[in-house]
């Protein structure tokens, strides 16, 4: 078998999209059928250290995240990581309901952007996305050396 065929499709693994939805007054976020699609109707949302964005991994995700977690085996990191990720799962009507506390982690408002980074996908407030964005556009030719 070549090298080529061993390596996994890392285009159709890889998250590219962007959708800006509103949270209503209970905190529900409709989720897109593109989306539901990729990480299916139950999905886990983590608030990592340090972020001001929620990170959406699918079952399968998660399942190496915690893993690679649990290999560690550090006790303090156990609990830092396992007591900020939740699952999810969305009602009739495609929508799931954030946790007040992990809105407030993040500073989710009522406009939001459910964003690809490659292999997750973020859930960020629309305008701390938009100025992160405008911060890592002036450092951009940190990423000079990258052909596009």
């Amino acid at each position: 078998m070549s090298e080529t065929a061993e390596m996994p499709d890392l285009v159709s693994a890889m998250f590219s999209c962007t959708y800006e939805h509103t949270l209503d007054a209970k905190n529900r976020l409709f989720i897109p059928v593109k989306i539901r699609e990729a990480v299916g109707e139950t999905f886990y949302l983590f608030a990592p250290p340090r972020e001001k964005c929620l990170y959406i991994y699918s079952p399968e995700r998660w399942e190496e995240v915690a893993r690679a977690v649990l290999s560690k085996n550090d006790r303090n990191y156990e609990r830092l990581i396992f007591g900020s990720v939740i699952p999810v799962e969305t009602d009739k009507q495609g929508r799931v309901t954030i946790r007040a506390d992990f809105c407030k982690k993040v500073g989710l408002k009522k406009s939001v952007t459910i964003a690809g980074t490659g292999q997750r996908l973020e859930l960020w407030d629309t305008d701390t996305r938009n100025k992160e964005l405008e911060r890592l556009q002036e450092s951009a030719d940190l990423y000079a050396d990258i052909r596009f």
